[in-house]
């Protein structure tokens, strides 16, 4: 496959409605959108090979993401990927102790998706 006129490379966090610009690279150099600034930064910036780095992942960055590679005079090529959060907590032990001296122990354990406790 021979290389394309690449003129910019955007990133998009995939959304209900509209897909939101997360990060883009041109010639001119690269630029994070604000709502994104500190959690997200180019590992590689090239108009042929363009990737982020997301920090500090949350269940709010779960999503797809789609790479939009703005060609000249081709049109977009686009490719995309889907991040899956999952979360585990440490297991919480509860002791309760009644007025005639039973104990009762609990175990609980949570997290996304969640946990099967044997």
């Amino acid at each position: 496959m021979t290389p394309k006129n690449v003129r910019q490379v955007t990133w998009q966090k995939v959304t209900t409605g509209a897909n939101e610009n997360v990060a883009t690279y041109s010639k001119r150099g690269s630029n994070v959108n604000l709502r994104f600034q500190g959690k997200v930064e180019f590992e590689d910036e090239g108009l042929q090979n363009c990737s982020i780095v997301i920090r500090g992942v949350s269940r709010g960055d779960e999503s797809c993401y789609k790479c939009l590679f703005n060609t000249f005079p081709e049109g977009p090529i686009s490719g995309r990927t889907c991040l899956h959060v999952n979360e585990l907590y440490g297991p919480s032990l509860l002791i309760t102790q009644t007025n005639n001296s039973h104990t009762t122990l609990s175990c609980s354990a949570t997290g996304r998706p969640a946990p099967i406790v044997t």
